[in-house]
């Protein structure tokens, strides 16, 4: 069974791949997710938020990034050490690096957040994904970093995960596995999907 679960996710992350290299307007549906965002009652009552550096295709985070370093929160980016995430805090001075993925990741600065060890310095992470459905599952690239990160602290988390996509990765029902971390709500650029 886990087998040809495998196998479905597989297939559907060649097809949301595709999908998203179709996608004409990302620019302009990533503003229109980024201005939900924002008036979002969560949003704007973190203090502190987890964000990530798109790749291309995925909805981009780097107005969302200014306006919380405009509004004084503290903002934390992902840096993949060692095949997990750790959330480090950045600054608008913060440098970067491409990671061997080429994603750009910050340069460790501060203490980083990869477990409950280290604390929940944040109260609200946006989460990317090839996939979501309606009752939270997340489809990633199959790294399962997201999973093991939010699956090491336990239920309930100290933040809230908020998937951000296009409408069109917003599936029906996506396959579940039993190590499969989802979100908590979803962000489109034409509604808002409370789990």
């Amino acid at each position: 069974m886990a087998q040809g679960l495998s196998e479905e996710k597989r297939a559907l992350r060649q097809q949301m791949l595709a999908r998203r290299k179709q996608l004409c307007d990302g620019s302009e549906r990533s503003r229109r997710i980024a201005h939900r965002v924002l008036a979002s009652a969560v949003w704007k009552q973190s203090r502190a938020v987890a964000l990530y550096m798109a790749l291309p295709g995925e909805v981009e985070t780097d107005f969302l990034r200014t306006q919380a370093l405009l509004a004084h929160k503290r903002v934390y980016m992902p840096r993949v050490e060692d095949k997990r995430i750790v959330f480090y805090p950045i600054t608008s001075e913060s440098q970067y690096e491409r990671s061997s993925l080429g994603i750009a990741e910050p340069l460790p600065q501060g203490e980083g957040i990869a477990g409950p060890a280290s604390g929940a310095g944040f109260a609200l992470c946006l989460v990317p994904g090839l996939a979501f459905d309606r009752t939270g599952t997340r489809l990633g690239f199959g790294g399962g970093m997201y999973d093991r990160f939010f699956g090491a602290f336990g239920e309930p988390l100290p933040f809230v995960r908020m998937g951000i996509c296009f409408s069109c990765q917003l599936l029906p029902l996506l396959p579940r596995e039993a190590w499969d971390r989802g979100v908590d709500m979803l962000c489109t650029e034409d509604e808002f999907v409370c789990i």
